[in-house]
């Protein structure tokens, strides 16, 4: 009886340990899960309700209180982005001499992926320089037309967002780790003809171009859908009559222990009357 009851604790023990989800972390560490979502996201820089069900993370903001929120999903093939960022300053315009090259120096934000996870140099990381009008440039692996960009500004409310969408890359796929990072970038003095007085507000520990160094984010298998979708999906599922379920049958040792103690004394009596 003992080496039963020990089968069966090791059993329910092993039960219980594949049902634990598995975080993998780099050396680094991870800033978490993204979400599949299979559905339909339209690219046009506003925030669709499903992004509300994805990774979020948030830029910490600075003495000033420059911050950006982060959302993130993935639909098999390609990772989708959507930053809310918000400045302490005006959104003016931009000073085109800081344009491609040192489009870093004035208001911005600057994405990283590092799609293989396993980056040696800094010369290994995507990198993208990002204006709120929508322009971008590639650098370091990051070329123009990797990703596709959507832009919207809210000038009055100095706030402006960018929605990415970025395709898998160097094998990438469902069940990755990829190095990611973001990097917030304010200028003060932002103006057409005036010069940067930038300040930078990091996502990850103060590390810039260098992926590898990068905390990772995780391509996960966990597909969502927005509630409004799972309750038509139930309803439709549903049959318009439904019979009500027999009441489950369950197994009670000590109700058959009686029975067979009764049925026994039963048999025992009709013995004695023959």
């Amino acid at each position: 009886m003992k080496k039963l009851l020990a089968l069966i604790l090791a059993a329910v023990c092993i039960f219980a340990a594949a049902s634990v989800p598995v975080y993998a972390l780099t050396a680094n560490g991870s800033w978490g899960e993204v979400p599949l979502y299979k559905g339909a996201i339209t690219l046009d820089g506003k925030l669709d309700d499903i992004y509300k069900e994805g990774l979020k993370l948030k830029t910490l903001p600075g003495a000033e209180n420059n911050y950006a929120d982060i959302y993130l999903l993935h639909d098999g093939a390609a990772l989708y982005c959507f930053i809310e960022a918000h400045s302490t300053y005006p959104l003016g315009e931009y000073n085109r001499t800081l344009a491609d090259a040192n489009a870093w120096q004035t208001t911005g934000i600057e994405f990283f992926l590092e799609w293989s996870n396993a980056a040696k140099t800094q010369d290994d990381t995507y990198k993208y320089k990002c204006w709120f009008t929508g322009e971008y440039w590639g650098a370091l692996k990051g070329k123009a037309g990797d990703i596709e960009l959507k832009a919207a500004v809210d000038k009055a409310a100095q706030v402006f967002c960018l929605e990415y969408k970025c395709p898998f890359k160097d094998g990438a796929k469902t069940g990755s780790e990829i190095g990611f990072n973001v990097m917030l970038d304010i200028d003060k003095t932002m103006g057409a003809s005036n010069a940067p007085t930038r300040l930078v507000y990091y996502i990850l520990d103060g590390i810039a171009n260098d992926g590898s160094k990068y905390k990772n984010i995780t391509l996960s298998a966990k597909e969502i859908a927005l509630k409004v979708e799972t309750a038509a999906a139930a309803a439709e599922a549903k049959p318009a009559a439904e019979a009500k379920p027999a009441a489950a049958q369950t197994f009670d040792p000590a109700a058959v222990f009686m029975a067979a103690a009764l049925l026994s004394g039963a048999a025992l009596v009709i013995k004695k009357k023959k």
